[in-house]
């Protein structure tokens, strides 16, 4: 029973699931780091001139749309959706000059207790495109759920490269070279290290998808009049679920 697992085996097993776990972990931690990347690519190209998104980029998203109203006609529609039923008591719009509208959450009330809660602030700048167009470019900080993301992966992208060189080592000296058979086949523990290895990918797909709720939460009240602007927004997938 002893002679599958000599030590020559365990050391094999060990070495097998220390490449494959710094493997999985190097794909884990590129995932991440191209994440953050291609947010912050995307804060430079939109030229926001805003200090936060450029220093904490996945907590902001950015984008532009056109909109078949005149620039005047849209600012008059976001005063009047923002100012029907609880969206008037959740944020505020400013006017800075004709072509610039910032929008914030200013309700007392915690961001994660309100359904209709998308985002903590957005600037849009608004210019003429064909016709009676306006084209929008914004930029919209999503709610705090992004920052906590952000810092458990990191954590857990630690914790995840300690097993994948400690757990083999540690199997090493306590199992591969003990005399008992039984001992040395534990080895394949090493297997475990899995545990810590794949909960970075959902927080960095969380944080890739942490923007959705407030990109569609701009693009209704761009486009729709105060009468149809709060059905759908309740139609949002996310709406009624805690935002962070």
């Amino acid at each position: 029973m002893d002679a599958p697992f000599t030590s020559g085996v365990a050391l094999a097993i060990l070495a097998t699931g220390f490449l494959i776990g710094l493997t999985v972990w190097v794909i884990a931690f590129t995932h991440y780091v191209r994440t953050l990347r291609r947010a912050r690519r995307a804060i430079q190209e939109a030229e926001t001139g805003i200090p936060e998104a450029e220093s904490a980029p996945l907590e902001w998203i950015t984008g532009e749309r056109k909109v078949s109203v005149s620039s005047g006609d849209l600012r008059a529609r976001l005063k009047a959706n923002f100012s029907t039923g609880p969206l008037g008591t959740l944020y505020s719009v400013e006017e800075h000059g004709q072509d610039e509208i910032h929008i914030r959450y200013s309700s007392e009330i915690p961001m994660r207790y309100h359904p209709l809660a998308a985002m903590k602030q957005a600037r849009l700048r608004l210019r003429r495109g064909e016709g009676a167009q306006t084209i929008v470019r914004y930029a919209a900080q999503v709610g705090g759920s992004t920052r906590g993301l952000s810092v458990a992966t990191t954590i857990l992208l630690t914790l995840g490269l300690f097993a994948v060189l400690a757990l083999p080592m540690l199997l090493w000296f306590l199992c591969a070279n003990n005399p008992n058979g039984a001992i040395r086949a534990q080895s394949i523990q090493v297997l475990q290290m899995i545990h810590f290895l794949w909960p970075p990918f959902l927080t960095t797909s969380l944080l890739k998808r942490s923007g959705y709720r407030a990109q569609s939460f701009l693009e209704i009240v761009l486009t729709c009049d105060p009468d149809t602007v709060m059905n759908s927004l309740l139609a949002l997938p996310y709406a009624g679920r805690r935002n962070g």
